[in-house]
């Protein structure tokens, strides 16, 4: 008898071929979702839906996101207004923030950020709308 635990586990056979999975049914709580590598029988996954398997079969075989690097010149108010000589960029020490200011006739854009580099993408955003 075909049912949607069914499909969804074909599914995810067919999706996910170097793992082993399987359902386990409960009698209270709803069935178990698991899986195990073929070749690697210690590490065991188990959700509570299909949905989560494959999110977690994502998880585990994704490569670590690792840290945006830095700049290797630090981003500063200088450099910000020689790259965008239309906007008035400032720092405001009360708040801690940088600002940016473009007057066009009646027209004020105003754009605020933490760090000097956010402005500076805050700002090829907004050049990028126009």
């Amino acid at each position: 008898m075909d049912n949607v635990n069914d499909r969804a586990l074909a599914r995810l056979q067919a999706d996910w071929p170097r793992w082993e999975i399987w359902i386990v049914h409960r009698v209270i709580g709803g069935p178990v979702w698991c899986a195990r590598l073929h070749d690697d029988h210690k590490k065991i996954i188990n959700t509570d839906t299909a949905e989560h398997l494959a999110e977690e079969l994502e998880d585990e075989v994704s490569e670590p996101v690792e840290e945006i690097p830095r700049l290797d010149t630090p981003m500063t108010g200088d450099l910000l207004a020689e790259m965008y000589p239309d906007w008035e960029i400032t720092r405001d020490e009360v708040f801690g923030v940088w600002q940016a200011e473009r007057r066009r006739g009646s027209e004020v854009h105003f754009l605020a950020a933490v760090e000097a580099w956010q402005l500076g993408l805050k700002i090829r955003a907004a050049e990028a709308s126009n």
